[in-house]
């Protein structure tokens, strides 16, 4: 098993991957999904020993390897170039890292052969690395050098070389990118078929969603140096973690739907509604509305680009045999109700007041002086993005307040008051049993406590915005 404990890692002034909290278990096979940047091969790296972590720890079978090397980890990592050596031999480059291990500098030189004892392990060292080629259909391209592969014979001698050693997890750093689209499928499967021969733990760095969704049992979702969420792939497609997973994760960009139509899909206000468009299609009693912009054939189905009256544009996925009309036309596209994801808009505006504070300026008041975070909280942050706060308070209460005519109908309190709420019990108090004081005092602690959980979430969102 290998276990991240709150790695980060920083060069100079810029952090590339904060607060990574990350369990492999034995066995399992990861994927790492993040768009190019987003640090995932650095963290490739960290696991491996390649690079070393500005804060946090790496275990491997409950031991802290901090002080231990890239060799003597035990880890397999597979390149996205290769990584073979042009001037061996396929068999050589296989049974390099056990003449690494098993010989010493006298024995892997050319004088080696002339001493019986390594001569011996140099014997056993091919048998082992023919055997491993064997199993990958290689057999015959031992004699080969790497310039006289295909880009699938590279591969399958950069897993041979990998798999020799018998490593305790195998590290793949996007290592089907280079190939073309058949070879890659190819190689999809023999990795998964590898894993299941192996039982190692793999972890597969992508930024390709059909690579990860269809190879992994877990994948984690890596964005702007974090991970936003980690689940199976169904999970990550069916329940999104928020907006940034769920507009990232799937063939076709979601439609994300905001306002009063929004208000209208969801039954509420303050929200963000999604839906992905192979769950969005055309439907004469459907209930979006929209004028048809474009078409585009994708073989098996028919994407739809249609816009509203306000401009928002929704993407809807049709059948192959589905006529198109004529653009411009009015388009009725539905939806069933479970395919419908909501994320509290609340976030929305704390991230996009957040993203608009400039950097510079959280820097310029660290040079004035303001050298902890919670020191450019109050400097920066809090002075510039208060009214939101106190806006997105305004909204959570009223939001809270709107439970009150399903609490007074329903449940009347509940037996005894077990299901009472808070917003009820103001009700009560103030205008049942006219304890005008007693109200008053549960709706100030009430708004005490929004106001309280709303500058909490707007300091961790703060946090993820402005690492430093």
């Amino acid at each position: 098993m290998i276990e991240l404990r709150d790695l980060s890692r920083r060069f100079g002034t810029t952090t590339v991957l904060e607060g990574i909290a990350l369990t492999l278990p034995e066995g399992s096979f990861v994927a790492l999904l993040g768009p190019s940047g987003c640090g995932k091969s650095t963290l490739l790296r960290l696991i491996a020993g390649l690079d070393r972590p500005s804060a946090g720890q790496v275990l491997i079978a409950g031991r802290d390897v901090a002080d231990l090397g890239p060799a003597e980890r035990n880890i397999a990592m597979v390149f996205q170039s290769h990584a073979l050596y042009p001037h061996l031999t396929v068999a050589e480059n296989i049974a390099l890292p056990l003449a690494m291990r098993r010989l010493g500098r006298l024995g892997r030189s050319p004088l080696g052969a002339l001493i019986p004892a390594a001569r011996a392990t140099r014997r056993a060292i091919a048998r082992e690395a023919a055997r491993v080629a064997e199993a990958l259909e290689i057999g015959a391209l031992l004699a080969r050098r790497p310039a006289e592969l295909s880009g699938g014979q590279k591969q399958r001698v950069a897993l041979a070389r990998a798999l020799v050693r018998d490593p305790v997890a195998f590290l793949l750093d996007e290592p089907l990118s280079n190939l073309d689209a058949r070879l890659r499928m190819q190689m999809r499967a023999e990795l998964v078929a590898l894993h299941r021969r192996t039982g190692r733990t793999f972890v597969h760095v992508t930024h390709d969603q059909a690579e990860a969704m269809g190879m992994a049992d877990r994948v984690a979702v890596m964005l702007s140096g974090r991970i936003a969420q980690v689940g199976s792939p169904r999970d990550l497609y069916g329940r999104p973690a928020s907006a940034a997973v769920a507009a990232f994760v799937g063939h076709h960009p979601i439609n994300l739907i905001d306002g009063a139509l929004a208000e209208r899909l969801v039954g509420r206000p303050g929200t963000l509604a999604g839906i992905r468009p192979e769950h969005l299609a055309p439907d004469p009693g459907g209930a979006l509305s929209a004028r048809l912009e474009r078409v585009e054939f994708l073989g098996e189905a028919v994407l739809i680009e249609a816009r509203q009256d306000g401009g928002l544009i929704l993407r809807a996925l049709a059948g192959a045999g589905w006529a198109p009309p004529a653009p411009g036309t009015a388009l009725r596209l539905g939806f069933a109700p479970q395919a419908l994801h909501v994320f509290g808009c609340n976030m929305v505006l704390f991230l996009a007041g957040l993203a608009a504070i400039p950097q510079q300026l959280c820097d310029a008041a660290e040079v004035d002086g303001a050298g902890r975070p919670w020191e450019r909280f109050w400097t920066v942050t809090w002075p510039m993005l208060g009214p939101t706060t106190l806006f997105v308070a305004v909204i959570t209460a009223t939001g809270a307040f709107r439970v009150f005519e399903t609490v007074a109908t329903l449940t009347q309190g509940g037996p005894a008051f077990a299901s009472d709420v808070l917003v009820y019990a103001m009700y009560r108090e103030g205008f049942v049993y006219f304890k005008a004081g007693h109200s008053s005092a549960l709706t100030m602690i009430f708004f005490a406590l929004v106001l309280a959980v709303t500058v909490l979430k707007f300091r961790v969102l703060e946090a993820r915005v402005h690492y430093r």
